[in-house]
């Protein structure tokens, strides 16, 4: 601390020490004497600030705005530095935190993250999620992330690469899961599956690709097979029927020690999307004949099962979750001879009404 003191005396702003420089800043906070070297060297610290801009550099300037110092031109900066990187949510919520910092003693870099770390798990997961994203362009607590929450970390660069037109207006939706994934029980179990699929299909971390995020939930291509992650389900319980994609793996996961329910994991054989809507309104009507209604039924949510896979579900008979088995043998025969054997890939809305049930 001395050392960025007798820096400012001589007028050197250590543009590599954001932590130190912050640290040395509020403490204009407490004695006058270096509020007058904060003044003096106000626009070389503005300059530093925005050169390297991490999230220490950004509570330096707000630092710098709430005590007047500079005010006019650290806002100026401030604002191009920020240039559409976070929403005025993340910018309410740093400032608050920065509030609640006490600013008398030393803030280290892991002090100030774990407290962050520790607000998110307590948000509800939208805020978390958005909240993570935006700081996540912040180059230090990148680095801790990649540190401390390595799993995390790749599935937010697969979220990033996945949504190309969010990341290139600066605003992250993100999904809720990604929030989930802070408690180190999901993270190391959402690890698992990844790695389980990476080492059974043959492939390389880099091999596995992001095909799909939604609010709540993330998708996979790991190999032939898809992996689905999702905070919660819609329909909790599954379809098993010729018609519908078959899990190969479905499982809440949940914390033994508290019994609090983490996030669903599904696994999946990858299949071919494309549907027609002709297609797509047989496959419906199809379904209505059996007594399930499908009520999302997008083309992008159906697909073309490949020649010579029986679509059978290793779930059945031993699974406590199955909602529904009504295969007509008969007509799955029928079925089974088409050459395109279309299917819905997610059964996340669906219900049963068996008063529309239909005989073949």
């Amino acid at each position: 601390m001395n050392e960025v003191i007798n820096d400012l005396k001589m007028g050197i702003v250590p543009l590599l020490q954001s932590e130190n420089l912050f640290n040395a800043v509020v403490k204009s906070y407490v004695d006058e004497d270096i509020k007058a070297l904060v003044e003096k060297n106000a626009s070389q610290i503005i300059f530093a600030c925005c050169f390297s801009f991490t999230l220490f550099d950004y509570l330096t300037i707000t630092h710098m705005i709430h005590s007047n110092i500079a005010k006019d031109t650290a806002k100026v900066q401030l604002k191009r530095s920020l240039n559409g990187r976070f929403s005025n949510k993340t910018n309410i919520y740093l400032v608050s935190k920065y509030k609640k910092l006490n600013l008398t003693d030393f803030v280290s870099e892991d002090e100030l993250f774990d407290t962050i770390i520790s607000d998110l798990k307590n948000f509800d997961t939208l805020t978390a999620s958005a909240l993570l994203f935006d700081l996540y362009n912040f180059d230090d607590f990148r680095g801790y992330l990649s540190s401390h929450h390595p799993v995390l970390t790749k599935i937010i660069k697969y979220y990033k690469k996945y949504d190309k037109e969010v990341v290139g207006n600066g605003i992250y939706k993100g999904s809720s899961i990604i929030a989930k994934l802070l408690d180190s029980k999901c993270e190391q179990l959402a690890y698992n599956y990844i790695i389980n699929l990476i080492n059974s299909e043959h492939v390389n971390y880099s091999d596995v690709t992001m095909i799909g995020g939604g609010g709540s939930n993330l998708v996979f291509k790991i190999g032939d097979k898809v992996l689905k992650l999702g905070e919660t389900r819609n329909c909790r319980k599954i379809f098993i029927n010729h018609r519908i994609l078959a899990s190969l793996v479905r499982k809440l996961e949940i914390d033994e020690e508290t019994g609090k329910e983490l996030f669903y994991a599904e696994v999946m054989k990858y299949i071919y999307t494309g549907v027609t809507e002709e297609e797509r309104d047989e496959l419906r009507n199809d379904l209505a004949k059996q007594g399930i209604i499908w009520e999302d039924d997008k083309l992008e949510n159906c697909g073309y099962l490949p020649d010579g896979y029986d679509n059978e579900c290793p779930l059945k008979g031993n699974y406590d979750e199955v909602l529904a088995n009504v295969e007509n043998p008969l007509y799955k025969e029928q079925f089974n001879r088409r050459r395109k054997r279309v299917v819905v890939l997610d059964s996340d809305n669906m219900h049963l009404d068996t008063t529309k049930l239909q005989k073949y």
